[in-house]
């Protein structure tokens, strides 16, 4: 029906119309709303008409398509299934195939995609996998793909690729001596940083696709890094991390500019369509249409989900409780004493949250161990109630001939462990310790 056969409908009628021989009510809202959206002749953009399509709705009114379009699209969208390539050093479990099919697919048409799935999943080899793929196909032969990714992933995908794709030509672009090589090779690694040190260089090539590894590195929209990122020329584009929103909904668009430049359209009116919306109205109406049309580009499962992966088992979580050591309480006490008397003593500000903050920090450290606090190299785990208590869950372990791998959260504890041979390397070898400590209240 045109806008002007609309018009005439609706003028004399009084909420109930007649249209190829059934009767139809509507609200006198939505007609008033429809008639609004009439005044000016749609000039949809391309991806206003793929949103418009995926959800069934036209700035904010539901419309009914021809039959034929919802079928050409879901098509267009289906993702076939497709053989890992038989060079490939794996197999792919049924969620690592079907995401492998679905990014195999998405760069075909030329679609940016975001895999999302949960830390340990397999994001890397999912992805390894179609660009094999493509060096399959030549479709790496004049340029390479690039892969950004933090600096302590370096080793961990030149491994990866060695072990599960070892028909990959890579080459490091990192230190000192770096050189840029496209030649030759069809995958060039490197890092966010030296992307946005050596911008100009990056940006002369065009590379048949950019993969950025842990994306929430340009998760800040306004940062000269993600400026750098977006600027890079590419067919086609992959971002990969577990945490696709942190804080703000703004990150999504974020990523999404860098995938799918446009398609969300700028980050104002994101804000003013989206994430006001979402995020301080708690609209649902407006947080499915949002899921409805960015549905095609992201793909995130869970390892909660049992119909991606039955065979893992289930965490078993066993609190164990310990009480600080005498050295312990008394350097927690100190420390206590001093920041809060410095804190009494500061104006409202930034000095006086940094030292709250550091306070917190401090105390953590020094439930961990001392050492930790002090920056000690030697350590000795009769200081530490933590550590006492670890020595003793490990003897036990180590008696029962099990194996073990605890995890954690501080860094600088774990470097205390790896560092102190008299107690641990010299009792288990290759054990190693991660441990953290949960603030509950402050």
């Amino acid at each position: 029906m045109s806008a002007k056969e609309f018009k005439k409908l609706v003028e004399s009628q009084s909420g109930i119309v007649k249209i190829k021989d059934q009767f139809v009510y509507l609200n006198e809202q939505e007609i008033q709303r429809i008639l609004k959206n009439l005044e000016k002749e749609p000039r949809l953009s391309a991806q206003e008409k793929l949103q418009t399509v995926l959800s069934n709705e036209y700035k904010g009114t539901g419309i009914t398509l021809d039959n034929e379009l919802p079928k050409l699209i879901k098509t267009f969208l289906k993702t076939k299934k497709v053989v890992a390539p038989k060079e490939l050093n794996a197999h792919l479990r049924p969620y690592q195939q079907s995401g492998f099919e679905w990014l195999y697919k998405n760069t075909q048409i030329g679609f940016g995609s975001l895999i999302a799935d949960d830390m340990g999943l397999g994001k890397t080899i999912q992805v390894i996998t179609p660009l094999l793929q493509m060096k399959n196909e030549n479709k790496l032969k004049k340029t390479p793909a690039l892969v950004i990714l933090p600096t302590t992933l370096l080793t961990n995908w030149n491994k990866e690729i060695e072990k599960f794709a070892p028909n990959l030509r890579i080459h490091t672009f990192h230190g000192a001596q770096r050189k840029l090589e496209i030649k030759n090779i069809d995958v060039l690694l490197t890092t966010y940083g030296l992307v946005r040190r050596d911008i100009e260089i990056f940006q002369k090539a065009s590379w048949t696709s950019v993969i950025l590894d842990e994306a929430q590195n340009i998760k800040n929209t306004f940062t000269e890094q993600t400026k750098c990122i977006k600027k890079l020329k590419s067919h086609t584009r992959i971002a990969m991390t577990g945490t696709p929103v942190e804080n703000r909904l703004t990150e999504y668009w974020s990523i999404f500019d860098f995938l799918n430049k446009g398609y969300l359209k700028g980050i104002d009116n994101f804000k003013k369509e989206f994430a006001i919306p979402i995020e301080q109205n708690r609209d649902h109406k407006i947080l499915e249409h949002f899921k409805k049309i960015t549905s095609p580009f992201i793909l995130r499962r869970l390892k909660t989900d049992k119909s991606i992966i039955s065979d893992l088992p289930d965490k078993i979580e066993s609190n164990q409780y310990c009480e600080l050591t005498k050295e312990q309480a008394a350097l927690y006490q100190n420390i206590m004493n001093q920041t809060m008397k410095a804190i009494e003593e500061t104006e409202e500000g930034i000095a006086k949250k940094g030292l709250v903050l550091k306070l917190i920090t401090s105390l953590k450290q020094i439930c961990n161990h001392p050492a930790h606090f002090l920056k000690k190299k030697e350590v000795s785990p009769d200081l530490s109630g933590k550590t006492k208590m670890l020595m003793e869950l490990l003897e036990t372990i180590y008696e029962n001939e099990k194996k073990t791998r605890r995890n954690g959260g501080s860094i600088s504890n774990t470097a205390i462990h790896k560092n102190n041979d008299s107690f641990a390397k010299g009792r288990w070898n290759g054990t190693q310790a991660y441990g953290c400590t949960k603030c509950d209240s402050f």
